[in-house]
């Protein structure tokens, strides 16, 4: 049953990575972002007698913002351009079902955010002169944990959207909202509580504290941590990963379309 799943899941992702990759826009944003990201950010990273923290500042960079652009933002838009092309309708019809169609045309973005992300430990390791990360499992949890909830969240933004040319603007608040409460443009922790507290629950704020616990570092005190430290300190940020998870499953779950409108 599971490999009969997985098959067909597999089918459908090999076409959707064919459509993905003739997109020529989209190609060159996998191959040349993350690289042109952390070059630009190169001076800082010089500049900081720190060598460990100041690489994780640029994967928390690369991490989001490939979350936000090509995982949310891109996503919203193919959900909505299968959906007006009758490709969930006649998926429908066939042997697969309908989620495991949203999940095979997720594995396209997967795959360019892994690489994104990939490139940006080698790059910012080569700068920097180290490597940025002591707990890769965390880092993996922490970066499958974010795919699924913001390709959830993709899929429920979809709802709204007519056309692909709307889904631009429909994933604009969204985009906005998450991208404030990142904590990487307005530092959250600067502010009289209860902010910061609260901060701590936003999507990118926890996917940004599993990071730097990744690279062996507590993101409340940037005292180091051993292996099993980053654990017992990853409970909150999980916990918040998987809280917003649960409902932007139950979102989409709930209304998300997949016949045309």
């Amino acid at each position: 049953m599971i490999a009969t799943v997985l098959r067909r899941t597999w089918a459908i992702s090999k076409a959707e990575t064919s459509l993905y990759v003739r997109n020529r826009s989209i190609a060159l944003t996998a191959l040349l972002f993350t690289p042109l990201l952390v070059l630009a950010s190169s001076p800082v990273i010089l500049r900081e007698e720190n060598n460990v923290f100041i690489p994780t500042m640029v994967l928390q960079l690369v991490v989001n913002t490939s979350l936000l652009l090509v995982v949310y933002f891109n996503l919203t838009a193919i959900f909505v351009a299968r959906r007006e092309d009758g490709v969930f309708q006649r998926m429908d019809t066939g042997e697969a079902t309908r989620w495991e169609t949203v999940v095979a045309t997720t594995v396209p973005s997967a795959a360019v955010l892994l690489l994104q992300v990939l490139c940006g430990l080698l790059l910012a390791g080569l700068i920097a002169r180290t490597w940025p990360v002591a707990n890769p499992l965390l880092l993996m949890l922490a970066l499958l944990l974010s795919l699924a909830l913001f390709a959830a969240c993709a899929a429920f933004t979809s709802s709204f959207c007519r056309t692909v040319e709307s889904a631009q603007y429909g994933a604009l608040p969204g985009f906005l909202f998450f991208y404030f409460l990142s904590g990487l443009i307005i530092p959250l922790q600067l502010f009289p509580e209860p902010v910061p507290t609260i901060s701590r629950w936003s999507p990118l704020i926890a996917v940004n504290h599993l990071l730097t616990l990744s690279s062996g570092t507590d993101p409340l005190t940037n005292q180091s941590t051993t292996f099993l430290q980053s654990w017992i300190q990853a409970g909150q940020p999980l916990a918040a990963l998987t809280v917003w998870l649960v409902l932007f499953a139950y979102l989409a779950r709930r209304h998300m379309r997949f016949n045309r409108r």
